[in-house]
């Protein structure tokens, strides 16, 4: 539910790609529920596939 990062890029070309990153959070930021990063929300941009728009990261990698 809490939205931590939005970022704004480039029209990226047919064939072509961007690399965004490194994208840094607190453990604060990350929260204690599951991270998932999304792109293309709300589906504003055509693209043959679809489905592959967000990536599920779990939950903060590390314990103190």
């Amino acid at each position: 539910g809490t939205q931590v990062d939005v970022r704004n890029i480039p029209i990226i070309a047919d064939g072509e790609g961007f690399m965004l990153g490194p994208v840094r959070l607190t453990r604060e930021e990350w929260g204690t529920e599951r991270l998932n990063a999304i792109v293309d929300w709300p589906d504003t941009v055509y693209e043959c596939i679809e489905t592959n728009n967000s990536l599920t990261l779990g939950f903060w990698p590390c314990e103190e």
